[in-house]
């Protein structure tokens, strides 16, 4: 307020003063805003950057951990290649699926040194002399692993299990090794999360100051600070939980993988132990049979030594889809690749089926198309298994009429040739409700096909898989009471030679 004095009488106040003096301060009130908005906007803007770099970092530490678990399923691929040699005895076989093993384990390893060129010097060190010492136990396990071969070549059996105890030893020690590689990775994955929260933190702290210095000219700046703190916080709990769950599953995925391949490992060789032990008396059991059917006996005593002699066949070939089942399931079944007589295994397999087919008054028809090549390559012995489970089927399940075997070309090349199989039989068919369920295992189209006609459900099972390893498809199509078209398809080379 002016005070009247003698000198300056009390007047009017000069608006133009005010006016200036309000339009300096409100020039520096929106100067002052707009340093602090851009400064705002940097925190902001650096406080998104590290939340994106977080999530990055995050993203791309359990990219490596699962490599790292990559690497450990693959280096118990090569231990499992050696582990059954010494029960089948099949060196070469065993050779092959190590070197293959071995193939994927390095290159998963190769992906996984690739991952951490992109680190800081240290940190690549300290992980390559982890990636280092695993192919160190590798190498280690697989020259024990040749030693066993080359002892097993040589006819030494019981130096080839001592030195599968000392492989045992060294595979833990490369478990050892990658549990170190993983715990390693784990440490520099939390040491750049912790990095960029204590960053995170400290953007917080600029903010809030910031925040505070003009929470009277923009309130909203505030909550917009606190809003994007309160993201930062949960993406960071929720990146650090993910973090913790993977850590447990892999944990939990490592402990699975070791307990599934010794329990494969004993199931296969209690299977193959236990099959050829049975095997060995059945086939005394036949041969001494038929030596005593050859004898003079009297009706009823030829009828009961058929009846021992038939039962055990079927036991015979009960243990045997049994046994091919265990191989498959364990990935041991091989298809191998020889030039043989297409023609000469058709016709083989229906010389085999050709004696009941007669008790039963049948007619045997084979209908090959002209243009199937005689000679190809693939495995003979597998393709007459097939041939044979379809055709025994077919002859088993039909009381009258007729079973035809035939072959069509559906294209052929310089190279390969696509072939249809197919068995067909004018036998009791199957409902079209199970017709989907025949080539599960343990299964036949319904419990009265069982009772009458016998059978474990294996055989189609087992040929599924067989044409699946060879690279193709089975199918069926049946009617009920007028028979059944038993087809598979698979493509084979031509042979160039044939092999005498």
């Amino acid at each position: 307020m002016v005070r009247p004095t003698k000198d300056r009488p009390m007047g009017p106040l000069n608006p133009k003063k005010f006016q200036i003096a309000w339009y300096h301060l409100y020039f520096l009130l929106a100067a002052f805003n707009l340093l602090t908005v851009g400064a705002g906007l940097i925190l902001n803007y650096h406080l998104s950057n590290s939340i994106l770099e977080s999530g990055a970092v995050s993203a791309n530490w359990l990219e490596r951990l699962g490599r790292y678990t990559e690497i450990g399923a693959a280096a118990s691929l090569v231990n499992a290649r050696s582990n059954g040699v010494l029960d089948s005895r099949n060196v070469s076989a065993e050779r092959e699926g190590l070197r293959q093993a071995l193939t994927a384990y390095h290159e998963r390893m190769a992906v996984a040194r690739q991952t951490v060129m992109s680190l800081d010097e240290s940190t690549k060190r300290e992980l390559t002399d982890h990636f280092d010492n695993v192919d160190g136990k590798l190498e280690v396990m697989v020259a024990e692993a040749l030693h066993i071969f080359k002892f097993l070549e040589r006819g030494e059996p019981s130096l080839a299990a001592e030195r599968m105890t000392a492989k045992g030893r060294m595979y833990a020690e490369l478990l050892e090794a990658l549990g170190s590689l993983q715990a390693g990775g784990r440490t520099f994955m939390h040491t750049q999360i912790t990095q960029q929260m204590e960053y995170a933190g400290r953007l917080r702290q600029m903010e809030s100051a910031l925040a505070g210095a003009v929470v009277l000219m923009i309130g909203g700046i505030t909550c917009y600070g606190q809003r994007m703190a309160r993201a930062m916080r949960a993406e960071a709990a929720e990146q650090m939980a993910k973090t913790a769950k993977h850590n447990e599953l892999s944990t939990r995925l490592g402990e699975a993988m070791l307990h599934a391949d010794a329990a494969n490992r004993a199931k296969s060789d209690f299977l193959a132990n236990m099959s050829h032990e049975i095997r060995t008396p059945m086939n005394g059991i036949i041969g001494m049979t038929e030596l005593a059917l050859d004898t003079e006996l009297t009706a009823q005593q030829h009828e009961y030594l058929a009846t021992v002699r038939d039962c055990a066949y079927s036991l015979l070939e009960l243990l045997n889809d049994i046994l091919d089942l265990s191989k498959i399931e364990s990935g041991k079944l091989e298809i191998e690749a020889t030039t043989f007589d297409l023609i000469a295994v058709i016709e083989g397999a229906l010389d085999v089926v050709s004696h009941k087919a007669s008790e039963k008054h049948l007619e045997l028809i084979c209908g090959i198309d002209p243009a199937t090549p005689r000679f190809v390559c693939g495995d003979p012995l597998r393709l007459r298994q097939v041939l044979l489970n379809l055709l025994g089927n077919a002859v088993k399940f039909t009381e009258q009429g007729e079973v035809v075997v035939g072959t069509e070309v559906e294209t052929i090349q310089e190279d390969q040739v696509a072939l249809r199989f197919f068995v067909s039989d004018t036998g009791i068919g199957i409902p079209s409700d199970r017709i989907t369920a025949v080539f599960e295992s343990f299964t036949q189209a319904d419990g009265a096909t069982t009772r009458k006609y016998g059978g474990t459900g294996l055989g189609l099972a087992i040929c599924k898989r067989i044409v699946k390893l060879m690279g193709g498809t089975i199918s069926v199509q049946s009617e009920l009471d007028k028979g059944s078209t038993f087809a598979f398809r698979v493509t084979l080379p031509l042979a160039r030679t044939v092999e005498d």
